[in-house]
């Protein structure tokens, strides 16, 4: 008997399906891990003061600056996460301040490539830095000097399910979940890997 095609409607089944492929116990229990012990901290190397020097830095809280180096990089023209927030929203560069800057200006810097194009065209003064790098960077420090969790809307991915090149359609295994998650999330994670 040939078994029933999974359905994208089947929510259930998708959620069971890569909660049961994903779930970090159940990674530890296929290999029989348990949660770290003392025993396993001490195998730890313990940093070296020269280390220590090195790493004095990354608990400093966010600058404007590592935020708007972070928007540089996020990418255009992909896929807004649970919040519905996309890069193009929160990359929109601030006009120069002059007596020729204006709303063109703000256009140049929102439609420039993946580091922010800031090519003016002629009499007009180019744009400067993210309107929003001042409120990301006061919410990004909120959530890392205050020490508070990752909000759920930040923190949620959506998952779809696409068939892998070769599969077949009735076999939940023959899916690679593809998972869009927050923009702003990425953000926060772009700013802390570059430290």
């Amino acid at each position: 008997s040939s078994a029933a095609l999974p359905s994208l409607s089947d929510i259930a089944g998708w959620e069971q399906h890569f909660e049961q492929l994903l779930n970090a116990h159940a990674v530890n229990a296929l290999f029989g891990r348990d949660a770290a012990t003392a025993e396993t901290d001490a195998l730890l190397p313990q940093p070296s003061s020269e280390s220590q020097l090195a790493l004095a830095g990354l608990n400093d809280p966010i600058s404007e600056g590592e935020v708007d180096e972070a928007l540089g990089h996020l990418q255009r023209g992909k896929a807004a996460g649970a919040d519905g927030i996309t890069a193009e929203a929160l990359k929109v560069r601030a006009p120069a301040a002059g007596p020729n800057a204006g709303p063109a200006a703000v256009s140049a810097g929102a439609s420039g490539a993946a580091g922010g194009s800031t090519a003016a065209a002629p009499g007009e003064q180019p744009a400067v830095g993210f309107v929003l790098t001042p409120v990301l960077t006061a919410l990004l420090n909120r959530l890392f000097v205050g020490g508070n969790a990752l909000p759920d809307v930040l923190a949620t991915n959506t998952l779809t399910p696409l068939l892998k090149p070769g599969g077949t359609s009735g076999d939940y295994n023959s899916y690679r979940g593809i998972a869009v998650g927050s923009v702003v999330c990425k953000l926060y994670e772009s700013v802390l890997n570059a430290r």
